[in-house]
């Protein structure tokens, strides 16, 4: 059955072709909507979007800052485009940046005939004494939105929410893994040198101290292993931290990393269907990130069929260690140990493969999208 047809503007500050997990789900809620209503985005400029996607219309202005730190640009080009468009929805994704908090700052732009959602996205900075009336602010604002949206209990948005809003306000809808793209198998083990028998681990984040790169490499220097593995790194070119690159990345990789079972590969700005054939062909995936929500790139792993060994970040716990699908250490010690475990016992890794095959389903963006869908109808 089709929705009635509703003119629907998603707001979030970064959107393609810039580079992220908030960026992928926003545009996949648009994607999703625009099957049976008019989507329009609201985001900041960007030089390289040179093409308006002809499922949705993108509004992109020259406007950076959020509430606390001061809207900067052109807000009044904004305030008038906001002014003069009469939306039947509007869908907030995520709060701390311009695009929702444009609303907090001049809260005449909330309209009684106006749906709106929001899904926070984490509240990074709840513990910054200069936020605290931020937070706040939003709370006082809840009387507006119908459904706050989010992807885990366990995130700091929740927590400090939900005691505060209405019960019939929440709702829970978990991130997932793009289930019905095909994508072109490239030729792997000459391009990266690797031999037949290799283990291949990827690792994909940009480099960055939060993602968690020199652990990583801190914990393969202790790792026992009969087999050589291929440790991949892929990272953007234009999204990544020079200086701990350079500084510290590297030159731990010179000076300090001595196991010669792993062979170290760095591929910048790698096209999708290498990082798709690489995850097809890995052995498992490993996360060392030190800050997160939902990483979309752990339900990247589960599409493959990869068991997860993992830093107790974000929501990981209630994905991989409720379902079977892996370990979840809180030190770089027992890391090392599971990750030994896993790289002798066949059974085990077996175990959480066939977990991952009974449920992973249940983060297939093609059932979770249905989540979204029934919300906003």
């Amino acid at each position: 059955m089709k929705m009635n047809k509703k003119k629907i503007l998603v707001c979030s500050e970064f959107f393609e072709p810039d580079i992220g997990g908030a960026q992928e789900i926003a545009k996949r809620i648009a994607l999703i909507l625009s099957e049976d209503n008019e989507v329009h985005i609201l985001t900041s400029y960007n030089s390289a979007r040179l093409n308006i996607n002809d499922k949705y219309h993108v509004h992109h202005f020259r406007v950076t800052g959020n509430y606390v730190n001061g809207i900067k640009g052109d807000k009044n080009i904004v305030l008038n485009f906001l002014k003069n468009e009469n939306f039947d929805q509007i869908i907030f994704y995520a709060a701390q940046q311009w695009t929702f908090d444009i609303f907090l700052k001049y809260d005449y732009l909330f309209n009684k005939n106006t749906r709106y959602f929001l899904i926070p996205c984490g509240f990074s900075k709840i513990n910054f004494p200069h936020y605290y009336f931020y937070f706040k602010k939003i709370v006082h604002f809840s009387k507006y939105i119908e459904k706050f949206i989010f992807h885990t209990k366990n995130g700091k948005d929740f927590i400090y929410l939900s005691n505060k809003i209405k019960k019939n306000q929440i709702k829970i809808i978990k991130n997932g893994f793009i289930d019905n793209i095909p994508f072109k198998s490239v030729e792997i083990k000459n391009y990266y040198h690797m031999d037949a028998n290799t283990k291949i681990i990827p690792y994909i984040a940009n480099f960055n101290y939060l993602k968690g790169q020199i652990r990583l490499l801190k914990i393969f220097n202790n790792v026992k292993t009969k087999t050589p593995i291929n440790l991949i790194f892929y990272s953007k070119s234009n999204f990544y931290d020079r200086f701990f690159y350079y500084r510290f990345f590297l030159f731990y990789k010179k000076f300090f990393f001595k196991n010669d079972m792993i062979n170290i590969s760095i591929h910048f700005d790698a096209p999708r269907e290498y990082i798709e054939t690489i995850l097809k062909n890995s052995f498992l995936y490993l996360f060392c990130s030190r800050f997160e929500y939902s990483p979309l790139v752990i339900f990247e792993a589960i599409k493959y069929t990869l068991p997860v060994i993992s830093y107790d970040v974000g929501d990981v716990n209630e994905v991989v260690k409720k379902n079977k699908f892996g370990l979840v250490v809180n030190n770089n010690k027992k890391f090392v140990s599971c990750l030994n475990r896993l790289l002798e016992n066949d059974q085990m890794l077996t175990l959480f493969k066939n977990n991952i095959k009974r449920n992973k389903d249940l983060y297939s963006w093609s059932n979770i999208s249905k989540k979204y869908v029934s919300i906003f109808k």
